[in-house]
């Protein structure tokens, strides 16, 4: 049981979270333009050469179709190391749960910057809808496992804190990234993210008990 607290109290947190910032896009609540204003207008003010390279590659990154190799491939690494368990729950985190991120999209079906406002130019072509942010969420599930299973299976402190710092910084250079390129809205990347816990959270309590049963690394 004490093992599930904190995700117990994450998988709450990030429900309760997504699901205020989804009915209030729903809803039009006068606070979303306003919070994602009073973040795109200084992430935007200054774009200079050399931060867009550096943001368009990890815009391409995190696209779904990254994510999943990156997935799928730790996962098999995982499993020839003889970690299946944790290759399943990667797996499931990143497939699974960035799929529903797609159904989401349609169901609210909010369109991107560059469509309500025709006036911006987006430096990255895409097409689909904005909410939530698929580049985040994916993310998220992808190095927010990674950092949970270096967590558990790591004993060594300075490896799990520089892989946390690393993974963390992808993560947030990611959904930087959406909003800076002007595809995404900063509550579509905050739900994103907050999806993507919601994920790792959850299975996390479903298959815990099973997945620490794997040895630990050195």
């Amino acid at each position: 049981m004490a093992r599930h607290k904190p995700a117990i109290t994450v998988f709450s947190l990030s429900l309760i979270g997504f699901i205020i910032i989804l009915i209030s896009v729903q809803q039009h609540a006068a606070w979303i333009p306003q919070f994602d204003q009073a973040i795109i207008s200084p992430v935007i003010a200054h774009r200079p050469a050399w931060l867009t390279n550096i943001l368009l590659s990890f815009t391409w990154l995190g696209s779904p179709v990254q994510v999943s190799i990156i997935g799928i491939l730790i996962a098999l690494i995982l499993v020839i190391y003889k970690n299946p368990r944790y290759a399943a729950l990667l797996a499931v985190n990143v497939l699974i749960f960035s799929g529903l991120n797609s159904i989401i999209k349609h169901m609210i079906q909010r369109p991107r910057p560059f469509v309500a406002d025709p006036s911006i130019v987006p430096l990255a072509p895409i097409g689909g809808y904005s909410f939530p942010s698929g580049h985040s969420s994916g993310t998220m599930l992808l190095y927010g496992t990674l950092i949970l299973m270096t967590w558990i299976t790591v004993k060594n402190p300075k490896w799990r804190w520089l892989w946390t710092i690393l993974a963390a910084a992808v993560i947030m250079a990611t959904g930087l990234s959406r909003i800076y390129v002007q595809v995404h809205y900063p509550s579509d990347v905050l739900a994103g993210y907050l999806e993507g816990l919601i994920g790792i959270s959850l299975t996390w309590l479903i298959g815990s008990n099973w997945v620490v049963k794997q040895r630990q690394l050195p």
